[in-house]
């Protein structure tokens, strides 16, 4: 796609797929007054044929930012003098406040050097040299740090496209397979080349930055008048995806050979479906190395701790290295090991959410936050309706405060992390008032010397306190998405063999939901009754899929709602979606399966490191200390163990194993699932077998 370099052309500013409001604008404004400033440095330190300028200038072209290389450099360049002015000013003042108040002595030559030192004249020199080197050191410190902001930022923006192409590449190969089951199903139900091309440009709300690759083409087209077939190879050449390129290069084979184009999307469909079939046994495969790499990260800590053991029961104690690493190098390894989860892990495209933007009645019954009141907030913005829209704002405000607190429980369960805002407050008043009425303590010598009941007051009971909530209403939300998506499969099938008897669409709907106990039969029927009260079939589906919000469905509401726009007999495309959702089924059950064997190894390591503490504490230092202590000729031989605090390492014994606890659950959450939420429940459950069998063995012991 070509731009123009013109670095006034502001229409060039604004990329594909977003929507310009004024405060994107504003910035464009601003950014494009500044890049003009800056525009005659550009062209005195740069060329348009200049090596970096041309691969900056493709790479903003696969990152979608589609603006001017001459804009993007000039304004690198402003940000960078900006940046560097100010870093300069700032190491500038420091080496002027440190020489004034003397925080630095520069050299100056002693007196024996320099004859006569002592008369006025040669005073004067002298304070003139130093002066002078004082200068000197200022402008170096000031200059230093402007060339380091300059260059910092011009780095910086030369980075950051590849970031995005990381990104976009990640995304698009991601949801390849949906996409071209997409246009498979549009294409066996009637839709030609240039109608699927703009079916999937419409469908960035599910499936992202593909969609906007395929708006590219359309956009070449209408805006540019260029022909079909050079659009897509445009955008074949220019997409950040190897996958993507591949496709629109042997999909223009086809056109132009005549060749059946179904014929080839159902190849391509079953060739990707069994590519994510192979990248998911090898992300599983990976993720089973994982589950032993983090047995390995592990031991490290535990075999530091028995060391460092050893040596204080030798007589070097060293307390802060134990304390560094109950606190520091425990949570950190489990950090790392998340990220390295973090980085190979398999993403969800999309939030599961449809665009309303075409419906006003999707519009008003959007769920969202309390304060997130949909239409009412549009025309009581618009200076014409505020007077009016004001008073209907305040009453839909009362309105979903008061159902709310009619049904809390369904509001917590959409949105399981506001239960916070009521949990935090209450656990912290709990905390104050058990310290108040003296039975916790946040002195260190008595939380040393009570470890165990302490940590229970000060951090057990807010954290179950705050995080169980959030738990038990997040587990809600995922079984209310299980119980759709297990009969997505099946209610889809009975859908497409309706459908295919003649019945309309609306029809097939109605009689698919009668006599179906499970929630997507409720959901039928509840469509059917919208639409036979006068609604739009295309907005009632798109409510009834945001309600849930989950990726799988947004992509089969979205593919329905496409098809049904041609025509109200799409069986194919319904026997399309629900072969893609079984195919999404197996996958599923497969992760499942094999992540939970890696539960059990994450979980099994936690009880072995558990163990071990439990072990150092009550059969290894407290009786070697009482056996050795008690021998004479062993502390000669050995040292003096009054530095070894039994109180002080039964506390770092119960905390490693309370943190590894708190690890490990957020880790086989999000190893499972790859959120972080998935975590939580892990986490308390680990953290309450760590209490109860601490606990038990003291009790014993």
């Amino acid at each position: 796609m070509s731009y123009s370099s013109d670095p006034t052309d502001a229409s060039s500013t604004v990329e594909l797929g977003e929507e310009r409001d004024d405060d994107s604008t504003t910035e464009q404004s601003i950014l494009l007054a500044v890049s003009e400033l800056f525009y005659p440095v550009y062209q005195k330190f740069f060329n348009k044929q200049d090596r970096y300028v041309r691969n900056l200038e493709k790479r903003l072209t696969k990152a979608n930012i589609n603006r001017p290389v001459e804009i993007y450099v000039s304004g690198a360049l402003a940000i960078g003098t900006f940046v560097g002015a100010i870093l300069g000013l700032v190491l500038g003042g420091m080496m002027y406040f440190l020489l004034n108040q003397g925080g630095a002595v520069l050299p100056v030559a002693p007196n024996s050097v320099i004859p006569f030192s002592q008369t006025a004249w040669m005073d004067a020199l002298i304070a003139i040299g130093s002066a002078l080197k004082a200068g000197i050191a200022i402008v170096i410190a000031g200059g230093s740090g402007a060339l380091f902001g300059l260059f910092g930022a011009i780095g910086v923006a030369s980075f950051y496209p590849s970031l995005r192409i990381y990104s976009r590449r990640r995304e698009i190969n991601l949801v390849m397979p949906d996409v071209i089951a997409f246009m498979y199903s549009l294409s066996v139900g009637g839709m030609d080349q240039l109608e699927i091309f703009e079916a999937v440009a419409d469908s960035r709300d599910t499936y992202g930055e593909a969609a906007v690759e395929f708006q590219r083409v359309t956009q070449e087209m209408k805006y540019f008048n260029t022909d079909y077939q050079t659009a897509v190879q445009s955008v074949a050449n220019g997409t950040p995806s190897e996958d993507l390129s591949k496709f629109l290069v042997d999909m223009l084979s086809i056109i132009n050979s005549g060749g059946d184009m179904s014929a080839f999307l159902e190849n391509q469909k079953e060739y990707y479906m069994q590519e994510v079939r192979r990248k998911q046994r090898n992300h599983l495969d990976t993720l089973e190395f994982f589950g032993e790499m983090y047995m390995s990260l592990s031991i490290l800590p535990m075999v530091l701790l028995i060391i460092l053991i050893i040596m204080a029961l030798l007589g070097n104690p060293y307390p802060r290295l134990l304390m560094l690493t109950v606190y520091g190098l425990l949570p950190l390894l489990n950090l790392l090991f998340g990220f390295i989860i973090a980085i190979a892990k398999q993403d969800t495209v999309g939030n599961g959410t449809l665009d309303t933007s075409d419906s006003v009645v999707s519009e008003v019954s959007q769920e969202g936050s309390i304060t997130d009141l949909g239409v009412v907030d549009t025309y009581a913005n618009a200076e014409e309706t505020a007077t009016i829209f004001n008073d209907l704002r305040s009453l839909e405000l009362r309105h979903k405060i008061g159902g709310v607190i009619r049904n809390p429980w369904g509001f917590f369960t959409k949105n399981p992390l506001t239960t916070l805002w009521f949990t935090v407050p209450i656990a912290g008043l709990t905390v104050a008032f058990l310290i108040a009425a003296d039975v916790a303590s946040i002195n260190p010598t008595t939380i040393k010397n009570q470890a165990f009941m302490q940590t229970l007051y000060l951090f057990y009971v807010p954290v179950f306190m705050t995080a169980l909530p959030v738990a038990a209403f997040y587990e809600w939300q995922r079984r209310k998405i299980g119980v759709i998506t297990d009969t997505l499969t099946e209610d889809l099938r009975k859908l497409a063999n309706t459908n295919e008897t003649g019945q309309p669409l609306l029809e097939a709907i109605r009689i698919t939901g009668e006599d179906n106990p499970s929630l997507l039969g409720r959901e039928f029927r509840n469509i059917y009754k919208r639409v036979k009260f006068g609604t739009s079939l295309s907005p009632v589906l798109v409510e009834f899929n945001n309600r849930y919000k989950i990726p799988r469905l947004a992509r089969t509401v979205k593919l329905v709602q496409k098809a049904q726009e041609a025509s109200s007999h799409i069986t194919d495309v319904l026997q399309t979606a629900a072969e893609v959702s079984e195919n999404q089924d197996e996958l599923l059950r497969e992760r499942v399966s094999r992540t939970r064997v890696q539960v059990v190894i994450i979980a099994v390591t936690f009880l072995v490191f558990l163990g071990v503490m439990l072990i150092l504490q009550e059969f290894f230092v407290q009786r070697m200390v009482k056996v050795i202590g008690g021998s004479e000729s062993s502390q000669a031989a050995l040292g003096d163990f009054d530095s070894v605090d039994p109180a002080f390492l039964k506390m770092l014994y119960f905390h490693a194993a309370v943190i590894q606890g708190i690890c490990a659950g957020y880790i086989s959450g999000y190893m499972q699932t790859g959120k972080l939420h998935s975590g939580v429940k892990y986490m308390l459950a680990y953290m309450l077998v760590a209490v109860l069998i601490w606990g038990g063995v003291m009790a014993l012991l």
